[in-house]
């Protein structure tokens, strides 16, 4: 509760004022709460029985002022709230209290768990208790006047449970497009994150994100804790997803890399001389006597690499045959050439 209403944290002017009321009112209950004698005198009287004593008033063990009611809640925790500025032993400073339960009276270094206090009454000496989280306080038990053993060993007291960690904010996931040169060769790519930051509002993060030769679409790279921060909230990460961009000349099939390559149909029936530009701006060579449609061209280690096995995939080229307009003339002499008559294509 110190920590979610410390007046640093709230930039607001209403917010301001409405957390100053409330960072008095935690300093003065937990005044209380750390004092043997003013949680006894507290089990008897309540808020009535603290304001009585701090104006001189006696209260004798097992004894109770008439009149006096319990005061059973915690500022935050619904019900009216502590509040000893009109008792004649006042001057308490909650900026003080903060300072030494945790070590320093920065907001944003005690909840990243600044250095600790000297302790206080009731707790032990010199033990420090970790900084509450910005959700609300630790579980702690009141005991009664001469009750239960305390955090410190004393009577009464509050005893400090194990603390839960702080729920986590939901990830945050954006798309990371890259080319099929940047997976043929791996690369490094530059991200800017805007995220949120209590007492900093928005900033901008520049991240480096090393790409490997061969990630497969939809590989995740993550950055823990990086996204925005809210009260009560550890902050959530930010995810990026693998995208490949479509290319000019390839497409990819597992490791592999397939490309089309457009031939007439003399060049298909007489044989391809042509050439290819593989990623990395070398130039191969592609060959072949004749093709069909149905024929596939394989260009070993040339394709993209494969991160468990270290090998590169293959290039495999396809064939699109073009065919030209003919006329009947030419249409009669192709016939004749191939041995068909023009009218039983399967002679």
């Amino acid at each position: 509760m110190a920590l979610k209403w410390h007046p640093d944290r709230h930039n607001d002017e209403a917010k301001k004022k409405e957390a100053e009321s409330k960072f008095k009112d935690i300093g003065e209950a937990f005044s209380v709460l750390s004092d043997k004698e003013k949680r006894r005198v507290y089990d008897l009287g309540g808020e009535d029985g603290v304001r009585a004593q701090e104006a001189g008033a006696s209260f004798p063990e097992g004894g109770r002022p008439g009149g006096m009611h319990g005061f059973s809640s915690f500022p935050g925790g619904g019900g009216a709230q502590f509040s000893f500025g009109g008792g004649g032993g006042g001057g308490i400073d909650p900026a003080d209290i903060f300072k030494q339960f945790f070590g320093t009276g920065d907001p944003f270094a005690a909840e990243n768990g600044g250095g600790g206090g000297g302790g206080f009454p009731g707790m032990g000496g010199g033990g420090r208790m970790g900084g509450f989280p910005m959700g609300g306080m630790p579980g702690m038990s009141h005991g009664g006047a001469g009750g239960g053993a305390g955090a410190g060993g004393g009577g009464g007291g509050f005893q400090q449970q194990s603390q839960s960690p702080r729920p986590k904010g939901q990830p945050v996931t954006h798309e990371l497009r890259v080319s099929l040169e940047d997976l043929y060769s791996g690369t490094t790519k530059k991200v800017r994150i805007t995220r949120t930051r209590i007492g900093r509002g928005s900033e901008s993060v520049d991240k480096s994100i090393p790409i490997k030769a061969g990630w497969k679409d939809g590989t995740k790279i993550t950055f823990e804790r990086e996204g925005d921060e809210s009260p009560g909230i550890e902050p959530g990460d930010i995810i990026f997803v693998l995208s490949t961009k479509p290319h000019e000349r390839f497409t990819r099939e597992g490791d592999d890399l397939l490309y089309t390559c457009r031939v007439n149909l003399t060049d298909a029936l007489c044989g391809v001389r042509s050439q290819l530009m593989t990623l990395d701006g070398r130039t191969l060579p592609i060959n072949a006597t004749s093709v069909t449609p149905e024929t596939i061209l394989r260009i070993a280690n040339e394709g993209l690499m494969n991160n468990k096995t270290k090998k590169r995939g293959d290039i495999q080229i396809k064939f699109l045959v073009t065919f030209p307009p003919l006329n009947d003339s030419q249409r009669r002499q192709i016939a004749q050439i191939l041995g068909s008559n023009g009218h039983d294509s399967h002679k």
